[in-house]
């Protein structure tokens, strides 16, 4: 993966393989020194567009520390409050910082569990500020499962029409997206909006998947997958 800024990876840890081999894939790619991780605040839990934490995170690979400095900068635009106990709850985060633990020591977290459905104006300021801290050590990791309780033919289909908004850097599309493509629009389009700021305008699909096709769930009832990276031109 070159020129990679930003990755989508799934927290369904049905799809471990996929989200294993994404971090892998990363770890090789070069040493990262911070990690913004960006998930769906599922519950809605919390009182503001995104939550974050300053804590400290134990995990059975050391501790991963945050990244204070940076959690405080995405504070000040006021879209952004310390809630832990929204995060230490929420598994699209708090599932996945052992992966970062794992596959890169020592590197800081800066963890973000996003409201569902914000406004198009508040994605593009919040976006503008996760741009801001991405420096040439930074990696975005936007945790994204897609299609929920689907036939796999339905999945393959809305899966086609989510990664045709990811190719089209589409924040628009991302948006209208509804929850039988993805758990997450808002992390897309905030990914999306980041990528194209970053001069990130390409998107390379890795896998286009399902829970059936993993082996973890029948073909009626499938949560999909997209795994896929945006890298420089």
């Amino acid at each position: 993966m070159t020129g990679v800024r930003a990755i989508i990876v799934p927290h369904d840890w049905n799809a471990g393989t996929l989200i294993s081999h994404a971090f892998q894939l990363l770890d090789e790619t070069r040493d990262w020194k911070r990690v913004i991780l960006i998930g769906p605040n599922h519950t809605g839990a919390g009182w503001s567009t995104s939550s974050t934490s300053l804590w400290e995170w134990s995990t059975p690979y050391g501790r991963v520390g945050g990244d204070r400095l940076a959690i405080r900068r995405l504070m000040a635009t006021g879209l952004a409050r310390v809630e832990p106990e929204v995060l230490s709850r929420e598994h699209s985060v708090a599932g996945l910082v052992p992966v970062v633990g794992y596959f890169m020591p020592g590197a800081s977290l800066v963890p973000v569990a996003l409201r569902s459905h914000p406004r198009r104006e508040v994605v593009k300021e919040f976006a503008g500020s996760i741009a801001a801290l991405c420096d040439e050590d930074t990696v975005i990791v936007a945790s994204v499962d897609f299609a929920h309780r689907a036939t796999v033919s339905q999945a393959r289909r809305l899966n086609r029409e989510s990664i045709r908004v990811l190719w089209n850097l589409d924040v628009n599309g991302a948006l209208r997206l509804g929850n039988d493509h993805t758990d997450s629009s808002a992390a897309l389009a905030v990914v999306a909006e980041v990528a194209r700021l970053l001069g990130a305008t390409r998107f390379e699909l890795l896998a286009d998947t399902d829970s059936a096709s993993v082996g973890s769930s029948s073909d009626r009832a499938v949560t999909s997958y997209v795994v896929g990276y945006f890298r420089l031109p």
